[in-house]
């Protein structure tokens, strides 16, 4: 075509450029001189909210870092309100003079912006952090942050108690850690072992449960392992057989009773095919 460089590309008329090459390099040729106008994609950086504080003198008793925190929670409530956003997981690294570096991590279920909420949740959180040498500085960063959740209240019914569910698993987890708060989830085995599940306290998916199953009456204490049945009992109501957990290679068939000890104590219990009794749960 004669065309060697970029200046001999230019140079041609775009009709020129239409009749040998494809429509792509038309446009591009039109984007590069000006003459197509094009959307420009603007590169807009992440937001990151990091402070440094350096403190006026070394600190080696862990509760007296409140204070300076404070100021560190104000300048984190200001970045939060200007963006609309909350936060839900924070990281403070304490600059530990000739020891390291040590961080702790704070973490807010339903998501904080306010400095006083995420005061009281690192008061907890630092109750259970020894240091190993005099902090001279302190670091906070946000780890995780989101839009604003709007939570809706029932017109009637109105707030009830001055925490929101979230609020307290943020509260329990501070206090406890993280790992240590579960919740149940409802499945729809018909194995007692595996009607329930553990999940996470903030998730927001449960597994369906079939509300079209009858209402079968169940204890409130269910043992972890059932124990074999070596009192007199009179049996109440029953039996309800479970046969199932075939497919999974932990096969249950169980004649299921509400019985009562002598002691008026209710039981849940059950006969095997093999004749024994069992008992698995007790009724409050």
């Amino acid at each position: 075509m004669g065309i060697q460089t970029i200046q001999d590309l230019l140079g041609l008329p775009l009709p020129d450029i239409a009749k040998r090459f494809d429509i792509d390099l038309v446009n591009y040729t039109g984007r590069l001189t000006g003459q197509f106008k094009h959307p420009v994609e603007f590169y807009h950086p992440p937001e990151h909210f990091r402070q440094y504080l350096e403190l006026l003198f070394d600190i080696e008793n862990i509760d007296w870092l409140q204070k300076p925190l404070t100021r560190l929670f104000r300048q984190l409530e200001v970045f939060l309100k200007l963006r609309d956003k909350v936060a839900f997981e924070l990281s403070l690294t304490l600059h530990q003079r000739d020891h390291g570096d040590k961080s702790v991590s704070f973490h807010s279920a339903q998501g904080d912006y306010l400095a006083e909420k995420w005061q009281a949740l690192s008061a907890l959180t630092l109750e259970n952090i020894q240091l190993d040498g005099a902090v001279s500085g302190l670091t906070l960063s946000i780890i995780r942050a989101d839009e604003v959740q709007v939570h809706e209240h029932d017109l009637f019914s109105g707030v009830k108690g001055r925490q929101t569910a979230l609020e307290l698993i943020s509260t329990l987890q501070a206090k406890l850690g993280q790992h240590s708060v579960t919740s149940l989830t409802l499945t729809d085995d018909p194995r007692p072992e595996y009607a329930t599940q553990p999940s996470a306290p903030t998730a927001t998916e449960s597994p369906k449960v079939n509300a079209h199953l009858p209402i079968k009456l169940r204890p409130s204490l269910l043992f972890n392992s059932p124990i074999p049945l070596e009192e007199k009992v009179s049996v109440v109501v029953g039996p309800e057989r479970i046969v199932s957990g075939w497919w999974d290679g932990n096969p249950v068939k169980r004649d299921y009773y509400v019985a009562r000890s002598e002691h008026g104590q209710w039981l849940w219990v059950f006969r095997t095919e093999d004749k024994q009794w069992f008992i698995h749960g007790q009724f409050s």
